[in-house]
């Protein structure tokens, strides 16, 4: 029987592979270009509220990884 690789429970966002299948389709308040219309509305209210933030920046591992948002005052990661 062939095997059948399967996919985790919730997919990483692991290299250019996960960038390129899943492009931004939206665009935010700040210019940003997210996923999804709950990125959108994140990333909005993050703006709104005048937080600097980033979207999608590597995570300071050895792997390569990636969180939704990037908050640099107190180096806050968030993945929604």
């Amino acid at each position: 029987m062939g095997e059948v690789d399967e996919m985790p429970a919730k997919a990483e966002k692991t290299g250019s592979h996960f960038r390129e299948k899943f492009t931004p389709t939206h665009r935010a308040t700040d210019g940003h270009w997210v996923r999804s219309k709950a990125e959108m509305l994140i990333d909005n209210w993050l703006y709104m509220s005048g937080v600097v933030h980033g979207y999608e920046r590597q995570l300071p591992v050895e792997e390569e990884l990636y969180c939704d948002f990037y908050i640099p005052e107190g180096k806050v990661y968030i993945e929604y």
